[in-house]
């Protein structure tokens, strides 16, 4: 179950694999009807990505660097799916951005 203490448990044990990205916020914005935060990453080997902000809000500069971290995600075979869409999807669990002070 999604976000449970299992699901915890799995990433902490390594049986749910994290992966992380390192690179640059390039744009903070809030998506959707204005509510929903996002940003753009762009990771050091040149590749953009769009990712859900979590924590401090004003801590998402543009330009500042930032490591994003990752679990890929299963969706049911019950899950109806929007055309193109994958049932392998990216969850973001933590985003450390490098503090400029």
């Amino acid at each position: 179950m999604f976000a449970s203490a299992n699901w915890w448990r799995a990433i902490d044990d390594g049986n749910l694999a994290v992966h992380t990205l390192d690179g640059t916020i390039a744009r903070s914005y809030m998506a959707g009807h204005g509510d929903f935060p996002q940003f753009d990453f762009q990771s050091d080997d040149g590749k953009t990505s769009t990712w859900e902000r979590r924590g401090d809000e004003d801590g998402y500069r543009e330009g500042a660097r930032a490591r994003v971290s990752y679990v890929i995600q299963h969706l049911k075979d019950d899950v109806a799916l929007l055309p193109g869409q994958d049932r392998a999807v990216e969850t973001v669990i933590k985003v450390d951005v490098e503090d400029p002070y």
